[in-house]
């Protein structure tokens, strides 16, 4: 009995550990956490940069979206050149609350926003990405609805601020003209049922420098998109880059992440607590019931 008492304690304090877990806690709040801290340099730097508000009003991560181009990590508004980000990054997720177990497929929006007129058009869109359980690789086996378009800043145009988000997908994607100029993001999350759903995102400054080089040419699926070609498998994780170390320059005084936030590594979390996701509350229901049971016939 006193062995029952003591175990129905413990499982008691790991529930309402779990149930603390769940609350959203702003990225800046954690304490010692890599991957928050990450996350808030990046609400940060979206903080400081022009797509806040005009693009998005509101940036509340629920983790860390790690950017990877070669070698280099994007850091918030880091100024890279467009032959280094020529052709698709890897993609790294690490959330912070990991009993999220729900947030399992994704959908990557790429932005491309021209400063100097306020104009904002699609450069990627991607949907149905799963995140690798055990290095938080996001990779998908569907077509892109928008291939990656290599960032070209026109000469005279300034500096472009190019944005990548991760959204937790809800469901059907609305049908958009993947070519417009003029892209409404509220309006397509709207359309999306996408509000309310962004899990994470990353941003850099790309301007034009006048180097020549081949703009990668991806894939469209037909069907939700206006550009069209055939059909094949995506998988972010395979694309093959430049082995060489760009030279980045930050344009404010946020650094890029840390050397632990680098994809391929799994970043720790002293709040979050893995085995909250296999305990079922049925079985807490049947402890409870077992235990009132036991009281009434002692």
């Amino acid at each position: 009995m006193v062995i029952f008492i003591l175990y129905f304690l413990k499982l008691t304090f790991h529930l309402v550990r779990c149930t603390q877990l769940g609350k959203v806690i702003d990225v800046c709040e954690w304490d010692n956490n890599d991957v928050a801290n990450d996350a808030c340099s990046m609400k940060k730097a979206f903080g400081g940069s022009s797509v806040f508000p005009q693009v998005l009003p509101d940036f509340k991560p629920l983790g860390s979206l790690y950017v990877q181009y070669g070698n280099v990590v994007v850091g918030g508004a880091q100024q890279l050149s467009p032959s280094r980000v020529n052709r698709p990054p890897s993609l790294r997720l690490e959330l912070l609350n990991q009993t999220s177990s729900g947030l399992n497929t994704f959908l990557v929006l790429g932005l491309d926003f021209q400063t100097q007129n306020s104009s904002t058009r699609l450069f990627w869109l991607q949907e149905e990405l799963q995140e690798d359980s055990k290095t938080g690789l996001l990779s998908s086996a569907r077509s892109p609805l928008l291939s990656y378009q290599s960032p070209s800043p026109s000469l005279g145009s300034g500096t472009h601020e190019y944005v990548i988000l991760v959204y937790q997908e809800t469901g059907a994607i609305s049908t958009i003209d993947v070519t417009s100029t003029s892209f409404n993001l509220q309006e397509f999350l709207t359309k999306s049922n996408l509000n309310g759903e962004l899990v994470a995102g990353s941003f850099f400054k790309s301007a034009y420098d006048g180097q020549k080089f081949s703009a990668y040419e991806g894939i469209t699926q037909t069907g939700k998109g206006t550009s069209s070609s055939s059909s094949s498998n995506v998988s972010f994780t395979n694309v093959s880059l430049s082995p060489e170390v760009a030279t980045t320059s930050a344009t404010n005084s946020t650094s890029a992440p840390s050397s632990h936030g680098s994809p391929g590594q799994t970043a720790s979390s002293t709040s979050s607590d893995h085995s909250c996701l296999s305990f079922p509350s049925t079985t807490y229901m049947f402890l409870l019931a077992t235990f009132v049971s036991l009281i009434e016939y002692s």
